[in-house]
Order: C-alpha cells, then structure tokens, then sequence
C-alpha cells in the first residue's frame, strides 16, 4: 500500500509540474506575442511617418525645383525677348536651353500668348490640329491669376 501512495504522490507532483510548465509557456508565449505585436506595430507606424516625411521633402524640392524654373522663364526669357520679332530665334533658344537642362523635371515648354497662340515651344514647335487651349482649365487659370506660377491637379496635356 505504501507503494501506491507513493505512486500517487509521484502522479500529483508530476501532473501538478506538467500542468504549472504547461500555463507558464502559455503565459510566457501570450506576453512574447503580445510585444512583438506591440513592436510590429510600432515598428509599422515609425517606417510610414519616415515614408510620408520624405514623400513631404520630395514634393516640396520638386515644387521649389518648378518655382526656379518658372522664375528663370519669367525673368530671363519673357521679359527680355521680343515677343514680336520671334523669327531672331532668341526665344526659342533660351527656351530650348531652359528645356534642355531640366529634362528630368520637363516634359515640354510652350509659350502662349494671352489669345492662346503658341508663341514659342521646346522641344516641339507646333500644335496638333483643332487645339484650343483657351477652352483648357489650366490656360484660362492662368490668365486669370497674376502669378507666375500655378499648381493644377494632375492631368494629360494634348497639345
């Protein structure tokens, strides 16, 4: 008889120490899980804050990058040429230059007079057939506005 309580003794420490490591994986594997949850997440939110603040610095080089431009035509193209004796090519050629070196930020240049007539483009120097640019939201804002710059949504030029 004594062997059986033994026994018995030995059975309830053992279940008793197999269900105590049973509960404290568990617990140890929920609180694991829990932070690397926590982590994970904190982790996420820090990679899209740095995203979205070089998003930010990208956008404002690229609008800083336009502004230069825009003054450079602005200032040391239009208010020098001669919009009236175009065939000296001046314009046109420092049109070209502008386009040249800005190509990666550049798909075209074009300079309209305010009845929508091209004046002057680079690197193409005509328009398709039947364009009316004075029908183009972007053209009439920018008659509009005093500005030497505008900010349109995006969109397809077809000219």
């Amino acid at each position: 008889m004594k062997n059986n309580n033994v026994r018995g003794v030995y059975y309830v420490i053992s279940l008793t120490f197999t269900v105590i490591t049973i509960v404290c994986m568990l617990v140890v594997s929920l609180l694991i899980y829990a932070n690397y949850t926590v982590s994970t997440k904190d982790t996420i939110v820090r990679e899209n804050s740095e995203i979205l603040k070089q998003i930010s610095l990208n956008i404002s080089l690229y609008t800083k990058t336009m502004m230069r431009i825009s003054d450079t035509m602005y200032y040391n193209v239009i208010k020098k040429a001669d919009i009236s004796d175009i065939s000296a090519g001046t314009l046109l050629h420092d049109l070209n230059l502008i386009y040249e070196g800005n190509t990666d930020n550049i798909v075209s240049i074009a300079c309209f007079s305010s009845d929508g007539d091209l004046i002057a483009a680079a690197p193409n120097a005509t328009l398709k057939d039947g364009i009316d640019v004075t029908s183009q939201e972007w053209f009439q804002l920018a008659n509009t506005a005093v500005e030497n710059i505008h900010i349109s949504t995006p969109h397809i030029e077809n000219l």
